[in-house]
Order: C-alpha cells, then sequence, then structure tokens
C-alpha cells in the first residue's frame, strides 16, 4: 500500500521537481522508519515532531 501511495503522490511531479519530491519523501520515509513508524498512520503530533527534526536535526 505504501509503495502505491508513493507513487501516486510522485506522479503528480516532473523533471526537477519530480526528483526533489522524491529525496523529500525519501528523507520523510527513513525518519519514519527509525521511529518504528507507519508513515501511512501518522497524525498531527508525529507530524509536528518530523518537522522539529528537520528543523533541529537536518
Amino acid at each position: 500500500m505504501l509503495r502505491a501511495a508513493v507513487a501516486a503522490y510522485l506522479g503528480r511531479y516532473l523533471g526537477e521537481s519530480r526528483v526533489h519530491t522524491g529525496s523529500d519523501l525519501k528523507v520523510f520515509l527513513t525518519w519514519c522508519s527509525g521511529q518504528d513508524l507507519d508513515p501511512l498512520c501518522l497524525g498531527r503530533a508525529e507530524i509536528e515532531r518530523y518537522v522539529r527534526w528537520l528543523q533541529e536535526v537536518r
């Protein structure tokens, strides 16, 4: 299911936008994996934690 969601999401972009969006998505999915979180089941609290991580670590 995750692969289908990723493919559908990336399918909206072309060229460099797709490359950059794919890179951002890879960072997000890697973070989710490191936190043992299912990216399709996240709530607001987890998204806010990801944004804080981006600001503080990345």
